[in-house]
């Protein structure tokens, strides 16, 4: 539905709207299982490990609510460059930032993770 309006309204701006919504979708996925829950991060956890503790899947509902910041975050901040950025900003962004701060936001959990979680012998 997307690049059908991207292709009549055929205005650079919209077209480049494109990853903003692909977060909003992101957002939404993870946002949805805040409410009934299960939480993603929980769901995700539980193919490792069924019995979780109390604690844990506390942590697993805050880091889908920190992911569901990260996403809201990131597509208002490609919206904006969507239309007021330059191209070369949007592509940088969109094309390498965007994800090297995923990357960066993933791989800080997984280390606070093992710290936290750690598990004494």
């Amino acid at each position: 539905a997307f690049l059908v309006v991207a292709a009549i309204v055929n205005d650079e701006h919209v077209i480049r709207l494109g990853p903003a919504l692909a977060n909003v979708a992101m957002l939404l996925s993870f946002g949805r299982t805040l409410r009934g829950g299960p939480s993603m991060v929980e769901s995700i956890a539980r193919l490792r490990r069924r019995d979780l503790p109390a604690e844990v899947v506390t942590y697993c509902w805050r880091l889908t609510l920190l992911w569901c910041v990260f996403f809201g975050l990131n597509a208002a901040f490609i919206t904006w460059l969507a239309f007021y950025g330059s191209l070369a900003s949007w592509t940088l962004y969109t094309g390498l930032l965007a994800y090297l701060l995923a990357g960066g936001l993933f791989l800080a959990e997984v280390l606070y993770r093992h710290r936290r979680f750690a598990v004494t012998r």
